[in-house]
């Protein structure tokens, strides 16, 4: 099976790239911004009609928080059009698409907290890329029903993610090597979630035509202050973690407090591969430490 990865630098798209190349049942193109611009319906259009793939994997977005906050235009731009881009060149083409989405577009406001949002709770984006990346999600039902919208969530993994500096797990022991205090934000709780992992869990979907929403995150949950201490323990690093509030943290755009997902479509079909947030934390602590 032929894949084209859209976004193959980023966070995400470099190890599906790597998963890719390592399984022989598929064949990766890797395609970064200057290959693929999801903004250019007429470029991907051509574009794939070269490549003819058989599925098409986007990891492109426009996810800083903050500067899509402070420029909408251009996270709907890029989130939503960009979204009906590929929607519409995949259907041209006859090739499946796979479009990774957010927890961000549940508003954080669930009352059960036992157990995480599943693919069929009400949405509720409550910022400017929540909306925008919603707003994708809809695109592409609309328009091509070959498609895996793939909600993710607190992503960890080799390379980092360029447009926020890193990922929280670098960026932790990076300041811990600096200081001896952090203050960290222990009211807002998600699922940390191993790009690593996460690929995997990609190749299995592609081996279907189980086309719709799933979720795919790491099981468990954490809030950041409680992903900080088991960063810091698993590196063994002595350093003091103090919790702190969104409020007095300072964070100017809202967020949800909780949006852990539960992988409830992959756990029906029985294709849930994912490990705990702990157990894929591990790992890639002791990767980035050798």
């Amino acid at each position: 099976m032929k894949v084209a990865v859209v976004g193959a630098s980023g966070q995400v798209g470099s190890l599906l790239c790597r998963a890719l190349d390592e399984d022989p049942a598929f064949s990766c193109v890797p395609l970064d911004h200057a290959a693929a611009d999801v903004t250019d319906l007429e470029g991907l259009q051509q574009l794939f009609r070269e490549l003819r793939p058989s599925a098409v994997c986007s990891t492109a977005a426009f996810h800083n928080v903050e500067a899509c906050e402070k420029d909408p235009d251009a996270a709907f731009r890029v989130n939503a059009l960009g979204a009906r881009n590929l929607a519409l060149a995949c259907r041209e083409v006859g090739a499946s698409l796979l479009w990774f989405s957010t927890d961000y577009v549940f508003g954080g406001d669930k009352t059960d907290r036992t157990r995480g949002y599943t693919e069929f709770d009400p949405v509720g984006p409550g910022n400017a890329y929540a909306r925008s990346k919603f707003a994708g999600e809809q695109y592409i039902r609309s328009i091509w029903p070959n498609h895996f919208i793939v909600r993710t969530a607190w992503l960890f993994g080799a390379s980092g993610s360029r447009s926020k500096g890193g990922n929280f797990v670098t960026t932790m022991l990076r300041l811990g090597k600096e200081r001896r205090h952090l203050r960290v934000i222990d009211d807002q709780v998600g699922s940390p979630t191993s790009t690593a992992f996460l690929a995997l869990q990609v190749l299995v979907l592609l081996r279907t035509e189980r086309f719709g929403t799933v979720h795919a995150v790491c099981s468990g949950s954490a809030s950041w202050y409680d992903l900080a201490l088991e960063i810091f323990r698993l590196a063994r690093m002595d350093v003091a973690v103090l919790p702190v509030s969104t409020e007095e943290y300072g964070q100017a755009v809202p967020r949800p407090r909780f949006s852990v997902l539960e992988n409830y479509v992959l756990s029906l079909e029985g294709m849930n591969r994912m490990p705990s947030w702990q157990d894929a934390l591990e790992r890639y602590v002791r990767e980035v430490l050798c």
